[in-house]
């Protein structure tokens, strides 16, 4: 096709649901050994009225790998006790040593809350995330199972917890209070903790559901072929990327440097997520995303695609593919059409006759049987046809009505 190039190039696929779902193998940030004092650095990362928390240590600190601020969370909190991890125990990503190496459980009071206040106040919508590592902290191996709310709404249950292992929650919560709870409430197995918990404000026309918070599912960049989870310090809402490799695909590299001001969009994504690509090793082939998730019927999913060009072409052609979804199903339908004899265009639907005149390409809708059944019905099928069924003087006001149950009774027989 001349003066067309048509192949599929995914940069960034990130799917969320309504329904609050847990989201797996995403996770927090290390941070390098500095004990210069916080509050006389500047932050890499801007993001007005962010609160970074710690949970479990004493002091406050920059973690230069992300230009943040972690606060202790002792001003956010009056209950629990802090306790360490146990050394070597747990598997760590790079940027989640640091958050891992210490947590607060509690182990009194059926729920514990998290008293947040955002400097934007009420009306606006925040990315809350929360990290949890067990590191079997109290020597038992017994991970807990707990759940979690905002207020006095049920979030999710954190559950699949394991000594080596961490896991990260998120959310894409809309406030209309000037302050925010996040609550640990024991369900009597074992005793809730947290290792590390996040508020970063997000611009409110991003992420917004009319049915209430969004859970991120799944958030993946499409690139290295093998699970890597990355944070990024240009990333302003703190977002953490795992790598997925789609089957029969080739991997991209920018060609070139891709410019800020081309991404400076309300989603302020990394540029070195939109750096890698993948695209089908031949032609015109697809390039397919399964994922599936144990949910209700009445799940609601919103899925944000994410494209940047970073391989140049002619300018005398152009990128152009489409988006499907549930493919298979579509396969199996148009399969099961096939298979019915095709009876032209169609004449009568519904009672309703269909008549065309391509000749003034109109089409024109009758509904002549149905009103002669409801003639022959009352006895008026041989009456005089005229344009209206009375006078053109006479006039119809509201205190004609019907006003008694004779009245009704009465004109029910009437076909007028």
């Amino acid at each position: 096709m001349d003066g067309w190039q048509r192949c599929f190039l995914f940069s960034i696929l990130w799917l969320i649901f309504t329904p609050m779902d847990a989201t797996f193998g995403s996770h927090k940030v290390t941070a390098a050994a500095n004990n210069e004092p916080a509050r006389g650095r500047k932050l890499a990362t801007d993001n007005p009225g962010s609160i970074s928390i710690d949970c479990g240590v004493n002091d406050d600190y920059v973690d230069d790998n992300v230009g943040l601020l972690y606060k202790s969370d002792r001003d956010f909190i009056s209950t629990g006790e802090n306790h360490d991890a146990e050394l070597g125990s747990t598997q760590f990503e790079a940027f989640t040593e640091r958050l891992c190496k210490n947590l607060r459980s509690f182990p009194t009071g059926r729920k514990n809350c998290y008293t947040l206040r955002p400097k934007q106040g009420k009306n606006h919508n925040y990315f809350i995330k929360t990290l949890f590592c067990y590191g079997n902290y109290d020597g038992k191996n017994q991970p807990p199972k707990f759940d979690l709310y905002i207020g006095v709404n049920y979030w999710i249950t954190v559950e699949g917890l394991a000594s080596f292992l961490w896991r990260t929650h998120e959310l894409f919560h809309f406030s209309s209070t000037d302050t925010i709870h996040l609550c640990l409430v024991n369900t009597n197995v074992g005793v809730p903790f947290i290792s590390a918990l996040e508020l970063h404000p997000v611009n409110d026309s991003i992420y917004r559901s009319e049915f209430g918070s969004l859970m991120v599912a799944r958030r993946s960049q499409l690139s290295y072929p093998t699970d890597l989870n990355f944070r990024y310090k240009d990333d302003v809402f703190q977002r953490i990327w795992r790598t997925y490799g789609l089957a029969n695909t080739t991997w991209v590299n920018a060609t070139s440097d891709i410019q800020v001001q081309e991404i400076d969009d309300s989603y302020k994504l990394p540029i070195e997520v939109l750096k890698t690509a993948a695209q089908p090793q031949k032609g015109l082939h697809s390039l397919r995303y399964n994922i599936s998730f144990i949910c209700s019927p009445s799940c609601d999913f919103y899925v944000y695609f994410h494209f940047a060009e970073i391989v140049e072409i002619p300018q005398d052609q152009r990128r152009e593919f489409t988006i499907t979804l549930n493919m298979s199903q579509i396969n199996i339908l148009k399969k099961q059409l096939s298979n019915e004899k095709d009876l032209g265009a169609a004449k009568k639907i519904l009672g309703i006759e269909i008549t065309r005149k391509k000749s003034i390409r109109k089409l024109f809708l009758s509904k002549q049987a149905y009103i002669e059944k409801v003639l022959k019905r009352f006895n008026m099928n041989n009456a005089k046809p005229v344009v209206v069924p009375f006078a053109a003087h006479f006039k119809l006001f509201a205190n004609m009505s019907l006003k008694t149950y004779e009245e009704m009774e009465h004109m029910s027989s009437v076909p007028y």
